[in-house]
C-alpha cells in the first residue's frame, strides 16, 4: 500500500474513532435523568406554624407549595391568619384560618353567619377535645363538601381548617377520602392549636413557597 493510501486510511480511522467517542458521550448525556424540580427544605416554616417535615409526618406527603400571612387588622388589634398548603395531586389543599368570633371560610346554609354555635348545629357535626387545651372543637362537613374542623378559644377567636373531599359536594363525598382528611386535620390542629394565637398576634408576616 502506498504512503498516501496509508495516511488516508489512518485519517479515516481517527475520524471514525472521534465520531464514536462523541456519540457515546452525547448518548450518555441524553440518558442522564432530568434534574428534579426544586423542593422545599424539610426545615422550612409553613406560615410560621410548623415545619415542612412536621406536615409531611401528619399528611404522609411533602407539600409542593404554600402561601400564608398573619397580621393585626386596623386599630381594633384583631388578629387574622390565613394559610393554604398544596400537595399537587397527592392530597386536597389544606386551608387554615384564624379570626375573631367567626369562621368566614366555612360555608353554612343560607345567609347565616358561621359563628361557632352555627357550625356546631350543622347536620353530622360532632364535638372533639384536645388534651390540656382550653376551648371546644367541632368536626363537620361544610356546604362546599369540605371536611372541616373548628376550634373556639376561650376568648372567642376561631381556628378553622378545611380539606375538600373528592367529589366536591355533600352528595358525592368519598367516605375514605373524608376519613383520611379527618385524620390529617385532627393531627394538624393538635400540632398547631397552641401556636396559632401567638403567631397571629405577632409581627405581620407573609410566607410562601411554590
Amino acid at each position: 500500500m502506498s504512503l498516501g493510501r496509508r495516511l488516508a486510511t489512518a485519517a479515516i480511522l481517527v475520524t471514525l474513532s472521534i465520531i464514536a467517542t462523541t456519540s457515546c458521550h452525547l448518548g450518555s448525556r441524553l440518558n442522564e435523568p432530568t434534574p428534579s424540580a426544586t423542593s422545599v427544605s424539610a426545615s422550612a416554616s409553613i406560615c410560621d406554624l410548623l415545619t415542612v417535615s412536621e406536615m409531611e409526618t401528619m399528611a404522609g406527603h411533602v407539600p409542593t407549595s404554600f402561601y400564608g400571612y398573619h397580621k393585626i387588622i386596623g386599630n381594633t388589634h384583631r388578629p387574622n391568619l390565613s394559610c393554604t398548603v398544596r400537595f399537587y395531586k397527592s392530597l386536597p389543599d389544606i386551608n387554615i384560618s384564624y379570626e375573631p368570633r367567626v369562621a368566614t371560610q366555612v360555608k353554612v346554609p343560607g345567609d347565616e353567619v358561621p359563628y361557632f354555635d352555627t357550625i356546631a348545629s350543622l347536620e353530622g357535626a360532632s364535638p372533639f377535645t384536645i388534651d390540656s387545651t382550653q376551648g371546644r372543637g367541632i368536626i363537620f362537613q361544610d356546604l362546599r363538601g369540605s371536611t372541616a374542623l373548628a376550634w373556639e378559644y376561650p376568648n372567642g377567636n376561631i381556628l378553622s381548617m378545611r380539606m375538600l373531599n373528592h367529589g366536591g359536594s355533600t352528595q358525592h363525598t368519598d367516605p375514605q377520602q373524608r376519613d383520611q382528611n379527618v385524620r390529617i386535620l385532627t393531627a394538624l390542629i393538635k400540632q398547631v392549636v397552641n401556636r396559632v394565637p401567638s403567631v397571629a398576634t405577632g409581627p405581620d408576616n407573609t410566607t410562601s413557597f411554590s
